[in-house]
C-alpha cells in the first residue's frame, strides 16, 4: 500500500460524484472539472468504519453546496452508476432471461454433467445486479424532476 499527502478539495472543483454498490466493494468516486478523477473502493465486509455515514454527510453537504447562492450556475451532480445507464439496464435484462431459460434447458435437453458449483455463485451475482437495477429505476422515478 502506498502512502498519500492528505490533499484539500474545494467544492467548486467537484464536478460529479458517484456511488455504485456491488457485492463485495463499493465504489466512491469524484470527477473534478479538470476531468481528473479521485476513486476510492470500499470493503463492504468492513462495519466499523464510518463510510455509511460519511456517505450520508457528505450527500447532505451535496445537496447544502448546491442551494447556496451561486452554486446553481456550476452544481455538483450526481453520477450514473453502471444499474442506471442503458448497457446495465440492458444488461439485468439479457440476466433475468438467461435466468429463467438456463433452468427450462436443463430440464428439457438430454442430461448432461452440469456442475452446479458454479451455478449458484452465477445466479447470485445476477440476482444482485438486477435487484440493483430494479433498485435504482425505483429511486429515479421516485426523485423529483
Amino acid at each position: 500500500m502506498g502512502k498519500k499527502k492528505d490533499e484539500l478539495i474545494s467544492w467548486q472543483d467537484v464536478e460529479e460524484y458517484k456511488y455504485e454498490p456491488q457485492r463485495s466493494y463499493s465504489l466512491f468516486q469524484l470527477k473534478f472539472r479538470n476531468n481528473t478523477m479521485i476513486r476510492y473502493w470500499h470493503n463492504n465486509s468492513a462495519f466499523e468504519d464510518q463510510y455509511e455515514e460519511f456517505l450520508s454527510y457528505f450527500q447532505k453537504q451535496v445537496v447544502h453546496y448546491n442551494e447556496e447562492g451561486l452554486n446553481i450556475l456550476h452544481p455538483i451532480k450526481r453520477g450514473k452508476t453502471i444499474y442506471e445507464t442503458t448497457g446495465g439496464i440492458a444488461l439485468g435484462i439479457g440476466l433475468g432471461i438467461l435466468m429463467i431459460t438456463f433452468p427450462i434447458l436443463v430440464a428439457t435437453l438430454p442430461p448432461r454433467k452440469i456442475d452446479w458449483i458454479y451455478i449458484f455463485p452465477a445466479y447470485s451475482a445476477g440476482i444482485f445486479f438486477i435487484s440493483q437495477v430494479i433498485t435504482h429505476h425505483r429511486r429515479k422515478k421516485q426523485q423529483p424532476t
